[in-house]
């Protein structure tokens, strides 16, 4: 009965000394502040509390604004300098101005397609014949062989120049900034110009029939 009750004694005070340490512990002071935990709460409650009744910008000192300077003498002053599109009639026209321009040209027409024409439409042009055509089209009917196969040869003149500018086939003059100077793209006196060489369907050809050759014959029968 005495070893129990001196071991219940020793259980307790066990557990009071852990309790106090831990008691201790968390009252002590935090990581990386001189402040303990009761501490820290109540200036955490006082930051919290004061932040309503602080007002901003009260530790910022602001200057008045200095008042616009003015010359002394406004009548030698220069001239504001003139609009450069409106004086030069070589300027290129916005998008906004044609499309009020358009716009203004429509409605002094009064609504009448007569004294009205969109400069996107086709134009009528009199053939050598002396009729009437709209865009290579006669007026009376369907476009006569002549005129196909003329348009025909004018989009193939097309085709074909659009085609050596993408290429970069023209030494003619700098159609881009991109492009170098025209003595650059001039080839030197000895350089093989226009010669293309052994076409590589031939080449492959003789390479064929080389390995065939070379792999008949006696030779390839003896191991020496």
């Amino acid at each position: 009965m005495t070893m129990k009750t001196e071991y219940r004694a020793c259980v307790s005070i066990g557990a009071l000394i852990a309790a106090s340490l831990v008691l201790s512990g968390c009252l002590g002071p935090t990581y990386g502040t001189d402040k303990s935990a009761t501490g820290q709460l109540v200036d955490d409650l006082g930051n919290i509390a004061s932040i309503g009744s602080t007002r901003k910008g009260e530790g910022i000192e602001y200057k008045p604004r200095p008042a616009i300077v003015k010359p002394p003498e406004t009548a030698g002053l220069p001239a504001p300098q003139q609009n450069i599109a409106e004086n030069n009639p070589a300027w290129v026209e916005s998008p906004e101005e044609t499309r009020k321009r358009l716009i203004a040209e429509a409605d002094a027409g009064g609504g009448s397609s007569n004294t009205f024409r969109s400069p996107l439409a086709k134009q009528e042009t009199a053939s050598s014949s002396g009729s009437r055509s709209v865009g290579g089209r006669a007026a009376d009917g369907p476009p006569t062989p002549q005129q196909t196969l003329t348009q025909d040869r004018k989009q193939r003149e097309s085709y074909k120049q659009a085609r050596t500018i993408q290429q970069g086939a023209y030494s003619d003059r700098r159609r881009f900034l991109s492009d170098p100077p025209l003595a650059y793209r001039q080839p030197s006196e000895t350089a093989p110009v226009g010669e293309l060489g052994e076409p590589e369907r031939i080449k492959e050809r003789r390479r064929i029939a080389e390995a065939k050759k070379a792999g008949t014959g006696k030779r390839t029968w003896w191991p020496w």
